[in-house]
């Protein structure tokens, strides 16, 4: 009950935080699982894997959070499991054996529990070396056994565009499946030297899930190669396969990779110079433009008083936490997280105050107005972002249709730029990889 709880109050407010899309792949519904996932964003991380399955996931988390005010009764409530960490108190971290028994008991009860391997939240472009903790629990779990749990790993991809910022992008990956039991014999001749080549499958096993830079400089250009290729090929815009194709090339042909940098990034930013999104130079039709006009009037007519009522009606709390979170200037892999918290309180908290301020000056019709204000604010969200693409859609039709010959030449460009993608694809193997994976 508790965790199907906070389930319910922290996946939607994710839900609201971010625009979510999922990928790839599902979580098991039934079996012992180990969820390992990267670890980009603080406690939004476990609030996307919660959000990924029905299924109760018991958190590994590391120990100070159990004593922090609100928070450690949550994880408490929710049976999460505490790491010791050296960083945190070198004299308690004998307490991780009874951590690794927990963790066997409840794979052995077939539970799902959930590790970020890399053993801290991060901000850097890749992805960290892993701790070798998740595959000895499970190899642990497996041996008391005699392997014959059938205790799986599940790599996790988190992917935030800009997972700082308010209804920003995150992609989530569910990679396939490894079987702990696989390196029984391993483990009978050398536990250590299995944990170790465990670990190693299931780094391989997250690298293929996730986007790895070599630095942030590289984001722009894969995001923009991305862009054109999805635009061209009518193709989810994957940065996964981009991101490994840079870094193959770069020890390759280093001049070529900067060759094709400045080409991309700069048909990139002449189209948004036009303010023109590159899947926008395909649908260029007065009949199009038309149905648009007469679509988006009514739909303004429809919804601009509630989407009014919910803006004025959140505005404050919505400032409030921005003020706070520019004021305390919190690291970025965190800042999220204390937004979504602050979020979780202030919002109810402000939405029962005015349900109060309505119900004293109106009465039971104040009550019924005030039922209205949740649904008013999500309303709102929706207008807004809807009205702003209309408004990219419209400059993109008008400079399209003013420009003559433009639109062709950019297509024409669009296909090359593509099309030299995809040769580098296949040059540097990435293409192969990603097509097979």
């Amino acid at each position: 009950m508790v965790y199907g709880f906070f389930r319910w109050i922290f996946a939607t407010a994710l839900s609201v935080y971010y625009r979510w899309t999922l990928t790839q792949g599902a979580i098991p519904s039934d079996g012992p699982l180990v969820i390992c996932g990267n670890h980009p964003n603080g406690l939004i991380d476990p609030v996307a894997v919660m959000r990924l399955t029905q299924r109760p996931v018991r958190f590994m988390a590391k120990a100070p959070i159990f004593k922090m005010p609100v928070l450690g009764w949550i994880v408490k409530g929710m049976k999460c499991l505490p790491v010791y960490r050296k960083q945190d108190d070198p004299s308690q971290m004998g307490k991780n054996d009874e951590t690794f028994k927990a963790a066997h008991a409840a794979l052995a009860e077939g539970d799902c529990i959930c590790i970020f391997p890399e053993g801290r939240s991060h901000s850097d472009p890749g992805m960290s070396p892993l701790k070798t903790g998740a595959a000895r629990i499970a190899l642990g779990a497996e041996s008391e056994k005699g392997f014959s749990l059938g205790v799986k790993f599940v790599p996790v991809g988190l992917v935030y565009r800009r997972k700082g910022v308010f209804r920003s992008e995150v992609a989530v990956s569910v990679g396939e499946p490894i079987a702990a039991a696989s390196m029984r014999e391993e483990f009978e001749r050398d536990p250590v030297a299995a944990s170790k080549a465990l670990t190693e499958k299931l780094d391989a096993a997250l690298h293929t899930v996730t986007v790895n830079l070599d630095t942030w400089e590289d984001l722009p250009l894969i995001e923009a190669a991305s862009r054109l290729y999805k635009a061209e090929r009518k193709t989810p815009g994957d940065l996964r396969p981009y991101a490994a194709g840079l870094s193959a090339l770069r020890e390759r042909d280093p001049e070529r990779l900067e060759s094709v940098r400045r080409r991309v990034l700069t048909f990139d930013g002449y189209l948004h110079a036009l303010r023109l999104p590159a899947d926008e130079l395909d649908h260029v039709r007065p009949f199009r433009a038309l149905r648009f006009v007469t679509v988006h009037v009514l739909r303004v007519l429809l919804g601009i008083a509630p989407a009014l009522v919910g803006v004025l009606a959140y505005v404050i709390p919505y400032q409030l936490i921005r003020a706070l979170v520019a004021l305390v200037k919190l690291e970025e892999d965190i800042r999220s997280s204390v937004k979504l918290g602050v979020g979780v309180l202030l919002f109810p908290a402000w939405t029962a105050l005015l349900t109060w301020l309505l119900w004293r000056e109106l009465g039971t019709p104040g009550l019924l107005d005030a039922a209205a204000l949740p649904f008013c604010g999500l309303f709102a969200l929706a207008f807004i972002e809807s009205e702003k693409a209309a408004l990219a859609d419209a400059r993109a039709y008008l400079a399209l249709r003013t420009h003559g010959s433009l639109r062709d030449r950019l297509l024409e460009r669009r296909k090359a730029l593509v099309d030299e993608l995809e040769q580098l694809g296949k040059e540097t193997g990435v293409l192969e990889a990603s097509a097979n994976g």
